[in-house]
């Protein structure tokens, strides 16, 4: 069952203000633009680049295409708005 949001003290219909405390609650949500890629997504650019590598692409280039276009210098520093980035990058080449 979740905390009270609200609580009363006294009549409810005859309320004051000191009466009254209200508690506001909010999850730090990050957009995906300031959090951090993840290690699932990591290994999902790393898996593509491993069958573009297969299919005789250069690794090194196909790093360097994506942290031009994405403005990072490695992986770590991209967050999880990049890792849609970097994906739809990787597909072009396996087109």
């Amino acid at each position: 069952m979740s905390k009270e949001k609200q609580t009363v003290n006294g009549d409810v219909g005859n309320v004051v203000s000191g009466d009254v405390t209200i508690h506001n609650y909010s999850a730090d949500i990050l957009p995906s633009a300031q959090q951090p890629i993840s290690l699932l997504q990591k290994r999902d650019l790393h898996r593509l680049m491993d069958e573009l590598v297969d299919l005789g692409e250069s690794k090194r280039e196909l790093w360097m295409t994506i942290h031009t276009k994405l403005n990072t210098k490695t992986v770590n520093e991209m967050t999880a708005a990049d890792y849609h980035g970097a994906g739809e990058i990787l597909q072009r080449y396996a087109q």
